[in-house]
């Protein structure tokens, strides 16, 4: 809303500069935020329309179509999103965006192919680090903890997840809850089981004020596999559940089947075997 009364005070003025900026703006809460993804890819066609030929419009709207996409279980054509919106950036010479599109867009696959995804977070890790942008590198560096730890590399995992403390500014909501996640699954897979339940528990908290559902829903997921470390099947069964109710009301049906299947394998009883 606040950024609809931004655009009218700028189209009013005539100031072109401030419009495009709005409309390059409102793409991110259409990505993140809880608007139904099925929705908020006829909303990003509004916004084009409205930019006209605009590329760094174009370039925020492929960018959040890449994403919304992907949670759809749309993966190539989020991918080809993807691919425009960092052709555009990088000829608009804006690097840190197209290095902020790939990491974005990995963090929507990392669960089916973490090599690949920790390959792309590198790049994008190594390109911000040398320009020197902190902002979003401590993202990056958490979501690269994150595939290094899918793949069972606890030690190097928790190296990157000191990168993203270190780096993350005290406001910064994503990042300060994206070190506490990873590392909270690191020390339950240690057996550092109370510290692991208190920090996950944290990085739920800090995301309440947020309303990114998709987030807010992966971090209840990490709590889950925490409390499922610990022997509290009962717990992680509550907390998927709530993951569930969020990705389903932002339309993330890659997530929502995740949180099913691990509901399902919660619920076995003990010697069952795995869906």
């Amino acid at each position: 809303k606040a950024l609809e009364r931004a655009f009218e005070h700028a189209r009013r003025a005539g100031d072109r500069q401030e419009e495009i900026e709005s409309l390059s703006n409102m793409t991110s809460p259409v990505a993140y935020g809880p608007v139904e993804a099925s929705k908020g890819l006829q909303r990003l066609e509004e916004i084009r329309e409205r930019a006209g030929e605009d590329h760094f419009v174009e370039a925020s709207v492929f960018w959040a179509r890449s994403i919304l996409l992907a949670i759809q279980g749309r993966v190539e054509e989020g991918r080809r999103q993807s691919e425009r919106a960092i052709r555009l950036h990088e000829d608009l010479g804006q690097i840190v965006n197209a290095a902020t599109v790939r990491w974005e867009f990995c963090q929507q696959n990392i669960w089916a192919d973490p090599a690949s995804a920790e390959r792309e977070l590198r790049w994008c890790v190594d390109t911000l680090e040398r320009l020197g942008e902190t902002g979003y590198l401590s993202t990056a560096a958490a979501i690269l903890a994150d595939a290094i730890y899918l793949q069972g590399q606890y030690e190097e995992a928790e190296r990157f997840t000191r990168m993203s403390e270190e780096t993350s500014g005290p406001d910064d909501l994503v990042s300060q809850a994206g070190w506490r996640r990873v590392r909270a699954k690191i020390l339950a897979r240690r057996g550092q089981l109370e510290a692991a339940v208190a920090l996950a528990e944290q990085a739920v908290a800090i995301s309440e004020p947020s309303d990114y559902p998709s987030y807010k829903g992966q971090l209840l997921m990490d709590l889950a596999e925490v409390l499922r470390l610990a022997g509290r099947s009962k717990d992680a069964q509550r907390a998927a559940q709530r993951a569930l109710g969020l990705f389903e009301q932002k339309g993330n049906v890659v997530s929502a089947h995740r949180a099913r299947a691990l509901i399902a394998d919660l619920t076995l009883p003990a010697g069952g075997a795995s869906p």
